[in-house]
């Protein structure tokens, strides 16, 4: 193996990284700025975990470190990096469609992939009407929050807007 191979792929696998980070970035963005190295490191961390852990453990492992960097609340952290998973997802789907398009596939796995982007097209659309009615729900939210603030319980009141904020950038 030619150490210039090796050393290609380590380059454009740190800029792929780098490449994240800049879209969580921006994913992130409406729970406050953040600086690209933390979001950087923390994918990192969580690469890692995922290949130490099981279950995708790393995805926490990244939510804790960025929240306790950033000072953001984990659940709007860990809300933005579901939308990040979905935006993987989406992309897997339409380089897949194109794949099943071009290569003939078995049938279960024909079957597999319909469920899937129906579920995914399921999703985007309840999101694009979720977003013509996004002042109408942060108003209830808000509403929802200050019920619990009053009754002593502003950390739940706090995730549950930090959630909201997370996904909003959909």
């Amino acid at each position: 193996v030619s150490i210039s191979y090796i050393l290609l792929g380590a380059v454009i696998l740190i800029y792929s990284v780098w490449v994240r980070a800049q879209r969580w970035r921006i994913l992130i963005s409406p729970l406050g700025m953040t600086k690209t190295k933390v979001l950087f490191e923390s994918l990192l961390i969580g690469y890692l975990g995922n290949d130490v852990l099981p279950f995708r453990l790393g995805e926490v492992l990244r939510a804790a470190f960025a929240a306790r960097e950033t000072k953001l609340l984990i659940s709007g952290i860990g809300a933005s990096i579901l939308v990040d998973r979905l935006l993987d997802m989406l992309s897997f789907l339409i380089i897949a469609a194109f794949f099943y398009m071009f290569y003939p596939v078995a049938d279960w796995a024909q079957k597999v992939a319909a469920i899937g982007f129906g579920a995914l097209v399921g999703f985007f659309l309840i999101t694009i009407f979720m977003r013509g009615q996004r002042d109408r729900i942060l108003v209830w939210i808000k509403a929802w929050a200050a019920r619990k603030e009053e009754v002593g319980k502003n950390k739940l009141a706090g995730h549950i807007l930090a959630i909201f904020k997370g996904i909003e950038t959909i």
